[in-house]
């Protein structure tokens, strides 16, 4: 089959000429569309529920929304794991399926069991929704709003209805989530002795007001030949308005109007979250997210496409200053590998040049290295692989070339040997090496078969890397029975008998060390022996790792504080923190997001912050040689700045990925279970001192489940049933006075 196959293409090359230009161009168009991101999507398939309760303590969070959900989701098929995160007002629940369950098959049956889940949940909790559909990859751009002589909650107000809508219409992007500012709002703050001396009650005005603010249609009228639509305008749009609105009416027919008995402000919501850049106070800070699936290095250049669209029409002074954008990554590290790989085929070619000692020679089976990658792009595209470091940076030139090597090099001896034409030998070695060069290639073909089995997380990192190879070795072997045979045999001239000299000066020293060998067989395992045992001292104390760690160019710090930290503290400890790293030549940049943001997909609390540290590039830098010497010198500071504080130092990437496929932001984390929290608590700082004893332990903490200060205000049922008061009045009465509660929308 295979020297027919030869023969064919000796006999027809222009038709194998025309298929070797359609296979380039496929695979130009696939190297162009690939996706592209700097390394491979570890994060398993998983759906997350989120839910605000505003004003629930933690332990009310876990029993009256988490665990709930958690039941209502439990049973689903090809579902693996079921775990939730809950905090104070807040709850995260993540449903993790199996690596074969598609991500929208799983979403669609979370979607089936979501009603179930919102009717488990009581009403004093928001609606439960799902996460957006995006992975740990999906951070791909973030970036802070600066406006002089404004607050934050202007810049929030930017934010949310001039740049996010406009963001979350860029094909792509699945969320735009902020954190820092306060949304906007009315406030109608009551006055207690206006509203008794006029007998008004909390509970009449925010009747009033729902009842206000409502517009309606009332049909039409006719007109002649013509209709006319009649509608009611009932909708608040300005506080003035929300003002004048009508509570009840005095002796006389006089009108109670809203400021009557309450102060009406333009105020803002009660933040959950905080977020402050380079020392100079609070900002906005915003981060967008990629569908799921994405092409993280094209959706960049459209997001920067809108936002320069945006800009255009944002008000005077307001700026838009990016300062982590996955395209920088991805370009460098695309950059690294697309390097190496020119680097590895220039040297490649050299040595069949100078081995050959043929230029025709070295033409026609260097020619099959760029034919092969062009066929591993088209076919990577084909089958919805992405391109990134580990993918294709595994190629290797060597295993690529090799049945055209043996083809070429056959060809030239049977020429020398047998005073042969070019077609003639070429079509002789395909007879002759034909099915042991198909051979060879099955049996490297086989050495990544366990790859391709392996499962889980370890799949997800080694399987595309398997695939590359396989599909450049794969369309190497066919061109070494078409093309390399076609163009051969028109560029082979007459060939040279003898070896090529380096080969000669390589048996100068090669055949007495042979002799040598052959004659003394003690000698060569006493030889082999003492190599071997080399080797295995050389590995025995290097350690070992799962990949080499990426270096993505920034730093995260994860600040933990005590629980009770309140929102003013947390703005104070980020804003030293950026102070003193901004003094370091390498930082460029330092940006802090405190809390959860709007949409919870990062579940903290107030006394939690990640400090995002931009840094120049590695040849500019001057107070350390490498990361970790930095890392030892930001840690020095930020320990006598905020001392008490726990820090943690990661990488953006490697910090949301470990977070995704865990729920814990670390390399190794260890969960311990159990219904008493005081327990739980005392047997985490004795785990917390076994694990920092161990030697190359770094940034060991524990998360605290305890130190919140509560206000607890038990109702007497029996004394507010003498006043006519039920609890749920005096829930909603304590809630308006704390945090107010939402009785409307102002357009």
């Amino acid at each position: 089959m295979i020297a027919g196959l030869v023969r064919w293409s000796l006999e027809n090359r222009l038709i194998v000429a025309l298929l070797s230009f359609a296979l380039a161009v496929a695979g130009v168009r696939g190297y162009l569309t690939l996706p592209v991101d700097a390394v491979p999507d570890v994060t398993n398939v998983q759906v997350q529920i989120l839910t605000n309760a505003p004003g629930l303590s933690p332990l009310e969070v876990e029993g009256l929304v988490s665990r709930p959900v958690e039941l209502a989701m439990s049973g689903m098929p090809g579902t693996r794991l079921v775990r939730s995160t809950s905090r104070a007002g807040v709850s995260a629940v993540t449903i993790v399926f199996e690596d074969d369950v598609e991500l929208a098959a799983a979403r669609a049956l979370v979607s089936q069991r979501l009603q179930s889940a919102r009717d488990a949940i009581p009403p004093a909790a928001r609606r439960p929704e799902m996460g957006p559909l995006s992975t740990g990859l999906g951070e791909i751009y973030h970036f802070t709003l600066r406006w002089p002589g404004h607050s934050a909650r202007d810049l929030r107000t930017i934010l949310e209805w001039d740049i996010a809508h406009a963001l979350r219409t860029v094909n792509g992007v699945v969320e735009v989530n902020p954190w820092g500012g306060t949304e906007r709002q009315i406030e109608v703050r009551l006055r207690d002795a206006d509203m008794r001396a006029m007998g008004i009650s909390q509970e009449k005005v925010e009747q009033a007001l729902l009842g206000g603010g409502q517009s309606a249609g009332a049909g039409s009228l006719e007109r002649g030949e013509e209709q006319v639509l009649v509608r009611l305008d009932g909708q608040y749009r300005s506080a003035d308005a929300v003002a004048s609105q009508v509570v009840g009416t005095r002796a006389g027919g006089v009108p109670i109007l809203v400021r009557d008995v309450a102060n009406v402000i333009d105020g803002a919501a009660f933040p959950t979250s905080a977020a402050t850049a380079d020392g100079e106070g609070e900002t906005i800070y915003a981060m967008v997210q990629m569908v799921a699936g994405g092409n993280a290095h094209e959706l960049m250049g459209r997001v920067k496409e809108r936002l320069a669209e945006i800009q255009k029409r944002l008000p005077e002074g307001v700026t838009i200053e990016p300062f982590y954008d996955r395209a920088a990554l991805v370009d460098r590290v695309l950059g690294t590998v697309r390097r190496s790989l020119l680097e590895g085929g220039l040297i490649v070619v050299i040595i069949l040049f100078v081995f050959l000692g043929d230029p025709k020679a070295g033409i026609v089976v260097a020619s099959a290295i760029p034919l092969s990658m062009l066929g591993a792009f088209f076919l990577m595209k084909t089958f919805g692989m992405t391109g990134n470091l580990m993918s294709l940076g595994a190629i290797d030139f060597g295993l690529v070339v090799d049945g055209a090597v043996v083809v070429i090099e056959g060809a030239l001896a049977t020429m020398a040997a047998k005073d042969m034409g070019a077609r003639q030998a070429l079509a002789h070695e395909g007879e002759s090496v034909g099915r042991p060069i198909a051979f060879g290639v099955f049996i490297i073909g086989i050495v990544y078969v366990p790859v391709l089995l392996l499962e889980g997380v370890e799949g997800k990192m080694f399987r595309p890397m398997a695939w590359t190879v396989l599909f450049a070795l794969g369309t190497a072997l066919v061109l070494s029975f078409t093309w390399v045979p076609a163009l051969g045999s028109l560029l082979l001239g007459k060939a040279t008998p003898g070896d090529v000299w380096i080969i000669r000066h390589v048996r100068r020293v090669y055949t007495p060390v042979l002799e040598a060998m052959v004659e003394r067989p003690r000698l060569a395992w006493l030889t082999a022996g003492v190599l071997v045992a080399v080797g295995v001292l050389a590995a025995w104390g290097r350690g070992a790792e799962f990949v080499p760690r990426l270096e993505e160019g920034d730093l995260v710090v994860q600040v933990t504080r005590p629980p009770s930290v309140s929102r003013a503290e947390a703005i104070r400890g980020t804003l030293a923190i950026e102070t003193a790293l901004k003094k370091y030549p390498e930082v460029k940049r330092v940006v802090s997001r405190t809390g959860s943001p709007d949409v919870a997909t990062d579940i903290m609390g107030i006394e939690q912050s990640d400090v995002f540290i931009i840094l120049t590039p590695r040849s500019e830098w001057k107070s350390a040689p490498d990361r970790e010497a930095l890392v030892a010198l930001f840690e020095k500071d930020l320990v006598r700045v905020l001392p008490g504080t726990s820090f943690s130092f990661t990488q953006p990437i490697e910090m949301r990925t470990s977070e995704m496929l865990s729920g814990v932001r670390g390399d190794l984390a260890v969960k311990i279970y159990g219904p008493d929290n005081q327990v739980l608590g005392g047997l985490a700082e004795q785990v917390l001192k076994l694990l920092q004893a161990i030697p190359g332990s770094e940034d060991v903490l524990t998360v605290k489940n305890a130190g919140v200060q509560y206000l607890q205000v038990d109702v007497d049922r029996v004394a507010a049933g003498r006043l006519g008061l039920s609890v749920e009045q005096v829930q909603a009465d304590l809630r308006t006075l704390v945090e107010g509660r939402v009785a409307g929308v102002v357009v």
